[in-house]
């Protein structure tokens, strides 16, 4: 790598070709990897997953990878999140405006990541089936949770995440309807996470 000692690096706009050169480096402090796109910038596509992947599998130490606006299709997250060996030490993720579908959650939670931190903020189409794939993840612990603006509104979905089998210390609701007294409860069973600390 040119710069030996980076620790958090930002990519703004990414291609092909900007992240099959991030690949071709060695990157064994970086710790934090922000892909973000553009209004200008083309789609975040199969091959960009799949440069991205491989850039992956040369950090070691990743520890937090936040992806922005970058629309994750069945094909692009299949493979990004289906590549073995990558980033086995990450533990914060963002995945933020995507278009998230139920078979990208599932495919995230078998990625065997030890993620103690999860934002999906704006991935509408999540769904009830993403919300469990999540929480069938084997190796999740997660303590900080964003759902802001995932489309929830449906009572099992909060039961679901009441009986998550995670630490839960902060968890994010905002953006979601939940103005419907057959929620009650359910929000109520929250009170199962003793560890709770904030509730948005």
């Amino acid at each position: 790598a040119r710069w030996p000692r980076l620790e958090a690096l930002t990519i703004l706009g990414p291609d092909p070709a900007t992240l099959e050169a991030l690949g071709s480096g060695a990157w064994g402090r970086l710790r934090s990897l922000y892909v973000g796109r553009t209004f200008s910038s083309p789609a975040f596509d199969a091959p960009c997953a799949l440069a991205l992947a491989a850039a992956m599998r040369r950090m070691p130490a990743l520890h937090a990878l936040e992806l922005r606006r970058g629309t994750l299709s069945d094909a692009s997250a299949a493979a990004l999140l289906g590549a073995e060996g990558a980033a086995p030490g990450l533990r914060r993720l963002a995945i933020v405006e995507a278009g998230l579908m139920p078979a990208a959650a599932r495919l995230l939670a078998a990625t065997g990541w030890r993620l103690e931190e999860l934002d999906l903020t704006s991935n509408r189409d999540l769904g009830a089936a993403g919300v469990a794939a999540l929480l069938a993840a084997p190796t999740f612990a997660i303590r900080r949770l964003d759902l802001g603006h995932c489309g929830l509104g449906v009572a099992d979905r909060f039961l679901s995440l009441a009986n998550a089998p995670w630490p839960l210390e902060e968890l994010d609701l905002s953006g979601n309807n939940l103005s419907d007294p057959a929620l009650a409860p359910a929000l109520a069973a929250l009170s199962r996470h003793r560890g709770l600390r904030r509730l948005d």
